[in-house]
């Protein structure tokens, strides 16, 4: 192989690393998105059921703005146990 080769083929050879860090870059930055969106769905979920517990006991309100705010809670609750379930089987992967 001559020199020209050798320098070709090691000018491709970085170009491919460049490109696999950016890729890794970009799968580290999504992983990190939707591990902060798991995690504001979990907040968002607690406060929900805070105000619903507190509700319950304390403010007496209705049966039908319980329901309304149980069935909130539990679609947050259910999207993200299944956002968490794809990043931690993703992490084991």
């Amino acid at each position: 192989m001559s020199s020209a080769e050798r320098v070709l083929r090691s000018a491709d050879d970085e170009r491919r690393l460049e490109v696999q860090d950016q890729a890794g870059d970009f799968i580290a930055s999504e992983y990190r998105a939707r591990a902060a969106e798991a995690l504001n769905l979990w907040l968002r979920w607690n406060a929900i059921y805070e105000n619903v517990t507190t509700a319950m006991f304390e403010q007496r309100l209705s049966q039908s703005q319980l329901q309304e705010s149980m069935d909130l809670a539990d679609q947050l609750r259910q999207k993200a146990v299944e956002l968490t379930q794809q990043i931690v089987g993703r992490q084991n992967q």
